[in-house]
């Protein structure tokens, strides 16, 4: 039986015909159909299949290479795109969102991996077993989503969770807390080798690894040579070994020698056994390298943290006690004693990691050419902020731009740039302290009494970068919203405001309303004095209580403003008969009773009111 003959076509879009229908050309140039009993629908669906998943691939591309942190889903940006900037829509925008958001950059190898699925259908290559197919993308995808976390991190760009994703957060963390860093770095290298080799991508990845090696490291000479001539014109004194002040060079390396029975910091000696564990080999290293001469200086010198003063508390009683409010004798401060007593501040420990902390960032200055000068340090509970001096000329924006690479160089998690630090000429780096103190209550209203005394509604937040008590006004400031992320103390600095105040005003200065949904965060508090209502837990009752207390402040403008006076505290200094006096009332007067002798402050605390 005669094979059956197709004419052959002008052109089926950009595919042959052979590929398209399974035929084969013979020498007349005709199309013979390879056997009569073939699956042509077959074969036409696999190729319709590889059209699909090439268009799909082509559609991630598009979607990621048109991704906008500002489109929604994506919660980085506020207001929103509308409509979104993706050049696939809203579907792409979602489909780049999640990609980026669960994988971070290694969310284009989704698309690598479907494009190159789609080459194979296309080429008609023997393909892996799927199970072998998606194992071998799976651990490449997740080898890469960690070393882009662990080892790129600066490649983020606006990501929230990094260059990795959530896959490479979370992997990297587990890995972390199982190995140490060469072997997390050995088992990330294993698991992508895996991955290629699984996936039968080999000849594949070598093929772009030529391609691409060659201008990678051509730019990479180009670069070096850039930035070797820039180095070579600026004109940076880079700190020689004996150029560094005598004082702060036996300093460090006291603490490098086992055999050193003191060093002195900050005018204090301290045993050096206990700070070598604070200092690298490494860093005094790169000082020994440089040889070129630099200005002399004089030692640093650590700030330490403010000392805390003895309580006053007593003598504030005093006061408070000849006031003259009725209820003098009814209602006593809580005592001290009831909290936690203020930790140690080990400022020895702290003094002799920052001047090698300064050495290392200013070392880190000159490798990007650039001149400063640490001329002080303060330390504080929770970070030491380092004062720059810059050389004339240097602009402030490069230095700020410097945040990410002065945090590697320290091998701390973040630094803070403040330029310029408030009333001064100086740049301000806050680089957090490797070992945090807990910063109580109990001292800051010991340290902070004197201060409190002239405010009218007190609250201690904590302590600044030099470790003085913060301590501010609540009346200064009637509207205070607490915010941030889940974690990141709330709840401590709501009770820290609540406690200040029951410490140090009775309930004839201040009265209270607490409106807690949640019914435990504010549940401890339902028997001070201070309050007017119990603790609110229905918002039903929660909204009545509002108003209520707009009507009470409608009143009290009120009776203010017939009383000629502008403020509570002006009003609480008259005595009764002026009150009267200025109201045109007698004693005797139903409507004097209502009036009343003095007017507390009242604080109203919301937990999450919705």
């Amino acid at each position: 039986m005669a094979a059956t003959r197709f004419p052959k076509p002008l052109l089926v879009l950009v595919f042959r015909q052979e590929w398209f229908f399974g035929c084969r050309e013979s020498r007349t140039g005709e199309f013979d159909r390879p056997d009569e009993g073939g699956d042509v629908a077959r074969l036409l669906t696999n190729r319709m299949t590889a059209l699909l998943v090439l268009m799909l691939a082509v559609g991630l591309v598009v979607s990621l290479a048109s991704a906008n942190l500002a489109d929604a889903p994506a919660l980085g940006v506020y207001p929103p795109n509308v409509p979104v900037e993706n050049l696939a829509g809203q579907p792409g925008a979602h489909v780049a969102y999640g990609l980026l958001s669960a994988f971070g950059l290694a969310g284009w190898l989704v698309a690598a991996a479907i494009g190159s699925l789609a080459f194979s259908l296309i080429r008609r290559d023997a393909l892996v077993p799927a199970w072998q197919w998606l194992l071998g993308w799976s651990l490449l995808l997740v080898s890469v989503c960690a070393s882009l976390h662990g080892l790129a991190p600066g490649l983020a760009g606006g990501l929230v969770v990094g260059s990795g994703g959530h896959v490479g957060a979370w992997s990297m963390i587990w890995l972390a807390g199982q190995l140490s860093v060469s072997g997390c770095q050995l088992l990330v290298g294993c698991m992508m080798a895996s991955g290629v080799l699984l996936t039968g991508e080999v000849p594949r990845v070598w093929w772009c690894v030529c391609v691409v090696a060659r201008p990678v490291v051509w730019a990479g000479r180009v670069l070096v040579q850039i930035q070797e001539r820039d180095l070579a014109r600026s004109e940076v004194a880079v700190i020689d070994r004996s150029s560094v002040s005598d004082s702060l060079a036996i300093e460090v390396e006291a603490a490098l020698a086992d055999e050193a029975p003191f060093v002195r910091v900050g005018g204090m000696e301290v045993p050096g056994d206990e700070l070598a564990p604070a200092v690298e080999t490494p860093i005094v290293h790169r000082i020994d390298d440089q040889e070129v001469e630099a200005t002399p200086r004089q030692p640093l010198q650590v700030n330490a943290p403010a000392a805390v003063t003895p309580s006053e508390r007593e003598e504030v009683y005093e006061r408070l006690e000849a006031a003259g409010f009725e209820d003098d004798d009814e209602h006593v401060l809580p005592d001290l004693d009831l909290l936690d007593e203020a930790e140690d501040v080990p400022y020895s420990l702290l003094a002799k990691k920052a001047q090698v902390a300064a050495i290392m960032l200013e070392q880190s200055f000159r490798e990007f050419g650039l001149s400063v000068r640490v001329v002080a340090i303060d330390t504080g509970p929770v970070i030491t902020q380092f004062e720059l001096e810059l050389e004339a000329g240097l602009r402030l924006s490069k230095v700020s731009r410097l945040a990410d690479d002065l945090a590697i160089a320290l091998r701390v998690p973040t630094v803070r740039v403040v330029a310029p630090i408030p009333g001064k000429n100086t740049v301000g780096i806050e680089v957090p302290n490797e070992q945090r103190v807990m910063v109580r209550l109990r001292e800051l209203i010991e340290s902070g009494s004197r201060e409190a005394e002239g405010q009218r509604l007190p609250v201690f937040l904590g302590k600044d970068v030099s470790g003085r008590p913060l301590a501010i006004d609540l009346a200064r400031m009637p509207h205070l919203l607490i915010a941030g992320r889940t974690g990141t103390g709330k709840s401590v600095c709501l009770n820290s405001l609540i406690l200040s105040l029951l410490m140090t005003r009775r309930p004839d200065e201040v009265r209270m309303l607490m409106i807690d949904p949640k019914m435990v965060e504010l549940s401890p508090y339902r028997r001070i004095p201070h309050l007017m209502h119990p603790v609110i837990t229905d918002m039903k009752k929660a909204e009545a209580v509002l108003a209520w207390a707009v009507d009470k402040m409608e009143e009290r403008y009120d009776l203010l403003a017939r009383s000629g006076v502008r403020h509570l505290d002006s009003f609480n200094a008259l005595d009764r008969d002026t009150v009267l006096d200025r109201l045109g009332l007698e004693e005797e007067d139903l409507e004097a009773e209502e009036v009343p002798e003095s007017m507390p402050y009242i604080v109203i605390v919301a937990d999450e009111m919705a």
